[in-house]
């Protein structure tokens, strides 16, 4: 019985109840303005239909465009997405209509967006991947990024809508994510480049052998050959789809512009997402691999050279890492694509099959009209270790399906196959008004398949030819008359394949015909279109893909131009290495505007590389042609480059002359970002000299110079030699908290290369004050964004710098691995000052090991080079640190590295690190001689 209240109890009964619901009502409001912030509903439901325009057949509709599973994917209530449904119905953005399903015999309702929808979804997803949202990496840190960049760095087909949906309050968590996507999987897919079939009739006796074949455990690989368009690709990706969930899973699709290091990135990628990240760590130490690569014909070096260079140099180190990793891995290859092999790529797979068929579960399926010689066919068989399937033409009741579901009944269906000769491709080409009249494929084509064609269709299908790889359904609608509708009707015909969510590529027979067809001034018609659509995304990846269809359409003129204004920023987002190809291609035409531009851009391309005798024969070709053109400004700069890299090689009174000749012209136009660069490099050399007195000097000038010019780069490299120089002068909680400065505004300027190396300084701050995992945590960010641009010198310097910090730890194992990596490259750049340091650090590890002899075999080594640099201040301290670890060996040894030590620290011209170094090593000797 319920209890009695008087009225006053009743009403405050009433309030709380009333305010309870409004607190939870406001709570729900809260938590769908939190959802909405991102994306309403509305934009949701927007973006999750686009990547399914492509369906319009009414006999196979996906699952995710049936209301159900759209409100289970967005998390929304049925009512509220309904409401939003019929509004987007009403405005025209929304059509339904009744489709099979994949989950039911009855057709369903299905939601597809009309062609002012897709515009819609188009401009929608535009606005929205430059939303800026938080990202948490996998080290717990925090940092602001567009939405449109995170998808690519998942690399497992994640869209837009997707991470949208994982943001938790403005937050998004990568580890997380991933976690969650293995957990729901079980296992890693990584099928990028793997195309979408619409559907797949027949070949039921090939999939029971590739299912035999998988759980066989002799078996280890598969080939599946025949002819042009017979179904190769289609039944690898049924049974890949299959098979994903049974194994961890990667497509590897290979084409015409397929190199190895293309093949290698992608297999890295897939074996980081295994834990496995060896590979990958490799590929991203040694950037220099992309430029090795089987160049253009319009580069300098020659194929054969490429090849002969990258095998010489890496090979041996790719196939070991390789075959490392690949133990007791679980996993399926697939590999599409294979008559396409050629030269070192085959090489590679050749080894990765060796090693392949080695491991219990992994497995090979091989793709193609051919199969190279990648393996003893015979012997493979007659060990087990080989199945191979010869696909032939369809038998007529699975041809039937297909033709019934293009539109062909009765007797038309014995025709249409006894034409065709029950090839899939042409099943799936071929127009059901019209009759067959030929079965040659290229009469075909011509005759049956293009000739049906609209004009807008046939327009498109020359569009895609001049693209070697799928691209995004945006790029079409530049040329006029191609729309959504377009698109659609295409995919129906089975003309355009959708190789991704919204990215489309056509059949390699088709693509060749056409590509064949287009020719002269239509084909750089074309290509210019292309790069006008991606020049004007606004991104640094787009504005490289743009520079390439220019320079394919040679136009050089407006490749030149673009260069111009964009050619140094795409350098500093760490694009180097593309723009060095683009450059090799545009190096036949010697004679264009602005060529002392270029000349610089390559230049910088070579110093990042670090082929630095190239870097200096283009900076002086730039400096030879600014002085024919009287631009200060060019010859300022090029004199600053040149006196970098002779600073880094040690020829320090050259560079300095160089810096002082730059700061003149500088100071002479008024250009005040020169100037501060010309002081900040003046400071920097004179401080590495141990000449703190005249450093100072120049590092005031520096910063007051840097902070009224207002660019922020030339802020952040201020205060990084300000805060290097206070490390040197021992005032090393200040120097930390402005390298910490430093760090901020080289995130603000957006210059990645300056940004490493502000990292790499900062954790030398930690090491000196023995905060070593801390240290370690910032020259982690100093490598990955070095490898990243390609900046082989601070991937070096960071290398170098983490061996120290391990050598610390103690992890000798891992310190060894950073010397080995940092000491190649240090020998390729010529830089003998840390080469020594090398050579001295791998005598430490020595050492630690009790291996004396070696230790004092680098030891020597590291003695010989530093006294070549001429620095003595570097010198004495080589002396007594070398005579401080010789004297438990043998004292009459370590005191005379001590002396020599003593003598030589009156040859420092700066008084103040002359006396710290002599008091340091008076110590050491006065604690020699007592402990006697």
């Amino acid at each position: 019985m319920l209890p009695l209240y008087n009225p006053y109890q009743r009403f405050c009964l009433f309030e709380r109840i009333l305010s309870s619901w409004h607190h939870m009502g406001a709570m729900r409001r809260s938590y769908r303005y939190q959802r909405k912030k991102l994306f309403p509903l509305r934009e949701a439901v927007i973006l999750h239909l686009e990547p399914f325009s492509s369906y319009v057949n009414p006999y196979d509709m996906p699952e995710a465009t049936c209301q159900e599973a759209i409100s289970t994917l967005l998390s929304a209530s049925r009512g509220n997405l309904s409401r939003v449904m019929n509004e987007l119905k009403r405005e025209g953005l929304l059509d339904d209509r009744r489709a099979h399903v994949p989950i039911g015999k009855l057709r369903r309702k299905t939601y597809i967006l009309t062609e002012v929808g897709m515009k819609e979804a188009r401009s929608l997803r535009m606005r929205a991947r430059d939303k800026r949202i938080q990202l948490k990496d996998e080290a717990g840190k925090i940092f602001e990024v567009r939405l449109g960049d995170i998808p690519m760095g998942l690399r497992d087909g994640s869209s837009l809508l997707d991470i949208a949906l994982s943001v938790h309050k403005g937050v998004f968590d990568k580890q997380a994510y991933i976690e969650q996507i293995k957990r729901e999987s079980g296992f890693i897919c990584l099928d990028d480049h793997k195309p979408t079939i619409r559907y797949f009739f027949g070949r039921e006796e090939e999939q029971e052998q590739i299912m035999e074949w998988f759980e066989s455990d002799m078996e280890k690989i598969l080939e599946i050959k025949g002819v042009a368009g017979i179904g190769k690709t289609s039944l690898a990706v049924t049974v890949f789809n299959e098979l994903k969930d049974r194994s961890n899973t990667i497509w590897l699709n290979l084409n015409e512009q397929s190199t190895l290091i293309s093949v290698l990135e992608e297999i890295a990628a897939f074996l980081s997402l295994l834990g496995r990240k060896k590979l990958d760590t490799y590929l991203k130490s040694h950037p220099e691999m992309r430029s090795e690569d089987p160049l253009e014909p319009h580069g300098k070096m020659g194929t054969e050279d490429a090849l002969k260079s990258l095998e010489e140099k890496r090979s041996e180190d790719i196939l070991y890492i390789f075959g490392n990793e690949c133990k007791d891995l679980e996993a399926l290859f697939v590999v599409d694509g294979c008559e396409k092999t050629q030269n070192n790529l085959a090489q590679f797979l050749r080894f990765a099959i060796g090693k392949l068929c080695d491991c219990d579960r992994t497995k090979m399926i091989l793709v193609g009209r051919t199969i190279p010689k990648l393996y003893d066919g015979q012997k493979f068989k007659r060990q087990g270790l080989l199945r191979r399937i010869v696909l032939r033409k369809l038998n007529y009741e699975d041809a039937k399906e297909i033709l019934q579901l293009r539109g062909v009944e009765g007797w038309r269906q014995r025709e249409a196959y006894k034409r065709t000769g029950g090839l899939p491709l042409f099943l799936d080409l071929m127009d059901p008004a019209h009759e067959f009249k030929t079965t040659d494929i290229e009469r075909f084509l011509e005759e049956e398949v293009l000739s049906q064609l609209s004009p807008s269709e046939m327009r498109l299908m020359r569009v895609i030819s001049i693209f070697g790889r799928p691209v995004h359904s945006d790029a079409f609608f530049q040329w006029r008359g191609v729309k959504h509708s377009t698109v659609r009707s295409l995919v129906e015909k089975s003309l355009l394949l959708e190789a991704a969510p919204m990215y489309y590529q056509t059949h390699d027979v088709l693509r060749d015909f056409i590509g064949k067809e287009l020719k002269g001034r239509t084909r750089k018609t074309y290509h210019k279109k292309a790069a006008e659509f991606f020049l004007d995304q606004g991104d640094v990846e787009s504005t490289v893909q743009g520079l390439s269809h220019l320079t394919d359409a040679g136009d050089v003129k407006r490749v030149v131009s673009v260069l111009r204004e964009e050619g140094r920023h795409i350098i500093a987002k760490g694009h180097s290495r593309d723009l060095y190809q683009i450059l090799l291609r545009l190096d036949i035409e010697r004679k264009f505007p602005n060529e002392s531009e270029l000349a610089f851009l390559k230049g910088e391309c070579e110093n990042i590389r670090g082929s630095w005798d190239e870097a200096i024969i283009e900076y002086n070709r730039c400096l030879s042609l600014n002085d024919k053109e009287d631009n200060h400004t060019g010859i300022s700069i090029s004199l600053r480059r040149i006196a970098e890299i002779q600073s880094w090689r040690g020829n320090y009174e050259a560079s300095l002359k160089s810096l002082l000749d730059s700061a003149k012209i500088s100071e002479e136009i008024s250009n005040l970002e020169g100037l501060a660069e010309c002081y900040c490099g003046i400071a920097s050399l004179l401080t590495t000299k141990g000449d703190l007195q005249r450093a100072q000097v120049y590092v005031d000038k520096c910063l007051e110079t840097a902070e009224i010019s207002g660019n922020m780069t030339e802020v952040a490299k201020a205060h990084r030699i300000l805060g290097v120089f206070k490390e040197r002068s021992g005032k090393k909680k200040e120097s930390l908290r402005i390298k910490r400065k430093a760090v901020k505004y080289a995130k603000e300027s957006g210059d990645l290369i300056l940004l490493s190396n502000c990292y790499n300084n900062l954790g030398v701050s930690y090491y000196d004050m023995e905060k070593n995992e801390e240290a370690l945590e910032n020259y982690d960010k100093a490598l990955e964004v070095a490898r990243r641009t390609g900046d082989a010198r601070s991937t070096a310097y960071t290398l170098a710098n983490m061996a120290s910090a391990y050598i610390e730890k103690p992890d000798l194992v891992k310190a060894e691995q950073c010397l080995d990596e940092a000491a190649e490259i240090f020998q390729e750049l010529k830089e003998n000052r840390m080469v020594a340091s090398n050579y001295l650090q791998y005598g430490f590890i020595h050492n630690m090991r009790g291996e004396w002899d070696k230790a004092q075999g680098y030891f020597k080594k590291s003695i010989n080079l530093i006294k070549k640099s001429g620095k003595s201040a570097d010198l004495s301290e080589y002396y007594m640190t070398i005579g401080q670890l010789t004297l438990d060996k043998d004292r009459r040894k370590g005191l005379a590295y001590l002396r020599k030590a003593s003598a030589i620290t009156d040859e420092i011209g700066d008084i103040k690190l002359r006396e710290s170094l002599r008091s340091r090593v008076q110590s050491a000797l006065s604690e020699a001689t007592q402990s006697k």
